[in-house]
């Protein structure tokens, strides 16, 4: 045994236990955590190590030149992107490829140019109906949908009143927060307005008058009319045209009241020796269809045009809105 540990004697030859040893500070499984500081180094510098990858936060840009709108801006939302590329859009890019397909890849503009025709791409508001019931299509769906091509459906566009008095409230209030002596205008693009009064007279167009169209145009001209537009104060032709529909895509948003129907047409002016047309079907009158008293407000801005309409006919007045695209 260790002499230095060894127990002490007393005189009396009694065993003496050896005293409890003093620290001048509680040993370490006896101190309280309530006064220690805990440090996080590994952590502190996870962060720092995070915050050299954010990109630099976007310049302030001034309220006077948002119109009071909270710009966003998609570089935000970059690094939740695996793989690094941008998260797709499904109904964005069907849209884009169906419209790609049905106006981009066609390979007869020459011929049209030369014939004076004009492709129209139009978004319309309205119901998607049943043909059978002309009640509005129920889908299983619980978000907006594109229909395939062959679907048996109809297109009614038309909308309640108080939705066209706002959606009219709306537009106002855009061509104003645009116009050029507005301070708050910032770079935003002016929309111009016009108001337009003029009915439009349409007749089926004659079989004898399909020689009028391109050839490539041939497969829409069974579905074709000839309208004739005049200026309702003044009763002057201010247009005469044959337009036909060359395809169609129906979008359904089941929780809206509202669908949407895109459409792609042909238009064609009839000048000079066609006039020939207008003589044949003017005196038919089962070739004629009822004729729209329109009151038309349109909204433009460089390639779009916003046409908020009042169509009128005979019993019934339907309330629109229809939607331009510019081609080229």
């Amino acid at each position: 045994m260790d002499a230095r540990k060894a127990p002490k004697t007393k005189a009396n030859g009694m065993t003496m236990a050896p005293r409890p040893k003093h620290y001048p500070t509680p040993p370490i499984w006896a101190q309280s955590i309530k006064n220690k500081r805990i440090a996080v180094p590994a952590i502190a510098n996870s962060v720092k190590a995070v915050q050299s990858h954010v990109p630099p936060p976007a310049p302030t840009i001034p309220e006077s030149q948002t119109n009071g709108h909270i710009p966003v801006s998609t570089d935000a939302f970059l690094p939740f992107i695996l793989g690094g590329k941008r998260a797709q859009q499904q109904m964005t890019k069907y849209v884009a490829d169906w419209l790609f397909l049905n106006v981009v890849n066609r390979d007869d503009y020459g011929d049209l140019t030369r014939h004076g025709v004009e492709i129209e791409i139009e978004a319309k508001l309205g119901q998607v109906n049943e043909l059978d019931s002309d009640m509005r299509l129920q889908i299983a769906a619980a978000t907006e949908c594109a229909l395939r091509d062959g679907k048996r459906v109809g297109f009614k566009s038309a909308m309640p009143i108080l939705q066209h008095k706002n959606l009219n409230a709306f537009l106002n209030g855009q061509v104003q927060a645009t116009h050029p002596q507005n301070p708050q205008r910032g770079n935003r693009p002016e929309v111009k307005h016009s108001h337009i009064k003029q009915v439009d007279r349409s007749y089926d167009l004659p079989t004898a008058s399909y020689r009028m169209l391109p050839p490539s145009l041939l497969q829409y001209a069974r579905n074709a009319k000839l309208r004739i537009s005049t200026d309702k104060a003044t009763g002057r032709v201010v247009a005469t045209i044959i337009k036909g529909r060359m395809a169609d895509l129906h979008i359904c948003n089941p929780f809206s009241s509202l669908d949407c129907r895109i459409s792609v047409s042909f238009e064609m002016k009839v000048d000079g020796d066609s006039e020939e047309v207008v003589q044949i079907v003017a005196g038919k009158s089962d070739m004629q269809r009822a004729d729209r008293d329109k009151d038309r407000h349109s909204y433009t801005q460089p390639h779009y045009q916003f046409d908020h309409t009042v169509v009128k006919k005979i019993l019934n007045v339907n309330y629109s809105l229809q939607y331009y695209m510019a081609i080229g």
